[in-house]
């Protein structure tokens, strides 16, 4: 090779090597698609014709579905992943508006999210993709913006969200679980202090009577023992030997039908034969309606105070009429002494209008007075039975105490001078003699 055919390939070499200096620093600048990778070798360049086999074997590999939109929702690209997540065949996806999958109801916040992402960012978010046109699935969507050749194009990375979501509810529904055997457990704590305090009676029953299990409040009040609940000997007719078998079962069905039963009053029978007045009600326990509880309160106190209360009322109502009858009584007696009296009291005075002697006059107005005096009794008997009845009127009169204990006097004198007594009336002159 002479001088000049040397140089000649030297000028090749040199433009050569400015092209691949050129094409590197593109490739580094990113203005020409491909990659550039350093290995042991040295930096070896792959354009994205190389590169483009790896990529797809790449994606169609992913779990998850992976989609490319051009010219707005309109689907370039999709892998096989998500045409099985949407259950279409693959070339059917293609060609297809996103929306087709997108449930009709989340439709504003997909758009949201694709208007970020065009926009030059990224977006995120949960929705629901609609599968076969009748299906639901939680996905976890991706999004992000691309320049494919000069073209922008979003790419979309939906992540299938249902195993998560199961997960999530089989978590949910253990946590619940556990919070409602734990709220049980407290329920049955408080119930069974409620049974332990023994502030009323409680006893456990089986739908064929038997009684299974009692506190001692109730155990006392009828005067059995543990010993005879373990031993099976306590049951309903043994509390109320006059039911019969037959009542037992009507009553059974009839708390089945109303499940709970309010209190009634019944009368237990105690070990030693006492008939004891209680209140009493029940319920079932289980949605079975094998087994029940029963509440025992002993109300022989409260009857007793009934009792009492109801034989006070009955005094109080016969003693009522007692005053009632005596107040009629003493309205009679009052008019049959009337009756006479005002004779007397007539005659006394027509005696008086004819020629007495001075001892017959005196006589005479003794008879009188003391007819005047026995009718101011009568009447002031009549206004004790007004008291009674809570109509007596107060009435204020004025009288003379001298002319007053004369007239006492005179009464009296006849009776004191058979017994040979003189009966005096002396006052003292600062007695007042006018009184009200």
């Amino acid at each position: 090779m002479n001088r000049i055919d040397l140089q000649n390939e030297i000028a090749v070499l040199k433009n050569k090597l400015q092209e691949a200096e050129e094409a590197l620093h593109a490739i580094r600048k990113g203005n020409v698609d491909g990659v550039l990778m350093t290995g042991p070798d040295g930096e070896k360049l792959y354009t994205l014709k190389s590169a483009e086999q790896p990529y797809r074997i790449l994606v169609e590999n992913m779990h998850e579905g992976a989609i490319t939109l051009i010219d707005g929702p309109i689907i370039s690209f999709c892998n096989s992943y998500f045409a099985d997540m949407v259950k279409v065949p693959l070339e059917k996806v293609i060609g297809s508006s996103i929306h087709r999958f997108i449930q009709d109801s989340e439709r504003p916040l997909f758009d949201a999210l694709l208007k970020k992402a065009v926009q030059g960012g990224s977006s995120k978010g949960e929705l629901y993709l609609k599968v076969n046109n009748c299906e639901f699935m939680p996905i976890f969507l991706s999004m992000s913006q691309m320049n494919l050749d000069g073209t922008l194009a979003t790419c979309l990375v939906a992540t299938d969200l249902t195993e998560q979501r199961r997960s999530e509810e089989i978590i949910r529904s253990e946590e619940m679980r556990k919070k409602a055997e734990k709220s049980l457990r407290q329920s049955e704590l408080h119930f069974r202090r409620v049974v332990s305090s023994n502030m009323i009676g409680i006893f456990f029953w089986n739908v064929d009577g038997k009684i299974n299990e009692a506190n001692d409040a109730f155990l006392d009040m009828l005067k059995y023992s543990k010993e005879d609940v373990v031993a099976g000997n306590l049951s309903w007719k043994t509390f109320s030997p006059e039911i019969s078998e037959i009542q037992v079962k009507r009553d059974f069905l009839e708390l089945a039908e109303i499940e709970v039963c309010k209190p009634v009053e019944k009368i237990l029978i105690s070990k030693n034969g006492i008939a004891l007045p209680v209140l009493i009600g029940a319920a079932f326990l289980d949605e079975l309606k094998e087994k029940g509880v029963s509440f025992v309160i002993d109300i022989a106190d409260r009857k007793k105070a009934e009792q009492e209360r109801s034989m006070l009322s009955g005094r109080a109502e016969a003693a009522h009429q007692a005053s009632l009858l005596k107040s009629i009584f003493l309205a009679h007696m009052s008019h049959e002494i009337r009756t006479p009296l005002n004779g007397i009291i007539g005659l006394s005075g027509l005696i008086l209008d004819t020629e007495l002697s001075e001892e017959q006059k005196i006589y005479a107005e003794i008879v009188k007075r003391s007819a005047d005096d026995l009718l101011i009794v009568i009447n002031d008997i009549l206004d004790f039975s007004k008291v009674e009845a809570g109509k007596l009127d107060l009435e204020f009169l004025e009288f003379e105490l001298g002319t007053l204990l004369h007239d006492i006097k005179e009464t009296f004198d006849f009776s004191a001078h058979k017994k040979l007594i003189e009966i005096l009336v002396d006052l003292s002159s600062d007695v007042p003699l006018n009184l009200k």
